[in-house]
């Protein structure tokens, strides 16, 4: 009991040293571990049959189709692979409409134009926060991590 009298003692003392020299109390440091970064979750989860309408969040961990509805005037959408820190997509244009561009510094897009025998067609690297258009939909990469990414569609504004 004396012991344990002595330590609360000392740590009082400790305390009102403290708020003399310092003027202030002194902060314990304690050992609390790092927080681990929080893994954010797709509204849409998986199910990329919600990305038809041209609205919709989803995960992807693996090279997908993304069906899209004919208004938005793209035949086929892909997550070609997932990076480290980027996804890469691929865009083909339906016939009529070939606009391809990127939003930012955190996408780049090399455009192949439409031939009279073949469709214009886009691949993006586009890393987080980055934007892809393709025609008349917007694609924004949310996160990339651990060999997955999340991805946002909507309409593009002004798009065909």
């Amino acid at each position: 009991m004396a012991a344990a009298y002595r330590t609360k003692a000392a740590v009082a003392v400790a305390g009102v040293a403290c708020a003399v020299m310092l003027g202030t109390g002194c902060t314990r440091q304690t050992d609390v571990p790092a927080a681990r970064p929080t893994v954010p979750v797709a509204a849409d989860g998986t199910d990329l049959a919600a990305c038809a309408d041209g609205s919709c969040e989803v995960r992807v961990d693996r090279p997908v189709r993304i069906p899209l509805g004919r208004q938005f005037m793209v035949a086929d959408l892909h997550v070609v692979s997932i990076g480290k820190t980027a996804a890469t997509l691929k865009a083909v244009a339906t016939p009529g409409g070939s606009s391809f561009s990127c939003a930012g510094d955190r996408c780049s897009v090399s455009v192949k134009y439409p031939t009279s025998d073949q469709p214009g067609m886009a691949t993006a690297t586009v890393s987080v926060g980055g934007h892809f258009i393709a025609n008349g939909i917007g694609v924004t990469v949310v996160a990339v991590a651990k060999g997955f990414t999340i991805l946002r569609l909507a309409p593009a504004s002004g798009g065909q």
